[in-house]
């Protein structure tokens, strides 16, 4: 479980910085490679998101639904 929180700790940034980069890229280049690159940045921030989602609902298993349904 402590690695999947560090791995996310470490994901989020990593997403964020990736597609600014990538932006820069087409903003100043206005190249496709650039925009091929934000695909990835984007889904790696999904991925990060969900997994923390995830690690979240293991650790906190009552959710609200729990006590108003």
């Amino acid at each position: 479980m402590t690695a999947d929180v560090v791995t996310n700790l470490g994901a989020a940034p990593a997403a964020v910085l990736y597609a600014t980069f990538d932006a820069l890229i087409v903003r100043r280049a206005g190249n496709l490679v650039g925009w091929f690159r934000l695909g990835p940045g984007a889904c790696k921030a999904v991925m990060a998101s969900a997994s923390a989602y995830a690690v979240l609902g293991i650790l906190y298993p009552e959710t609200p639904c729990d006590q108003a349904c």
